[in-house]
């Protein structure tokens, strides 16, 4: 026979709420980032025949400043979330 057991009777692992905490932050991360970025890819880049800044690098500028400049930017405030808000987890 199974018990009932009620979410209040079993002791909750400190190293899955720290987990649980860092997952949602990075979640919440990749949402921020990706909504920047399609924004920008659609006011830039959505229905445009010529490039008014030209092309850096030899791609349109809607390319560069949509997808190259914010993953390179999320990517050093990833490194910053890493190194300053996530803990060590000794898993057993």
């Amino acid at each position: 026979m199974v018990e009932d057991v009620s979410s209040e009777d079993v002791e909750t692992d400190p190293s899955l709420i720290v987990c649980k905490r860092e997952a949602k932050m990075m979640a919440g991360l990749w949402l921020v980032q990706s909504v920047i970025m399609v924004g920008i890819f659609l006011l830039l880049g959505y229905d445009r025949t010529d490039d008014p800044l030209g092309f850096p690098m030899g791609l349109p500028s809607w390319y560069v400043l949509g997808g190259i400049v914010p993953a390179i930017v999320f990517l050093f405030v990833v490194i910053y979330l890493v190194w300053t808000r996530f803990t060590e987890v000794d898993l057993k």
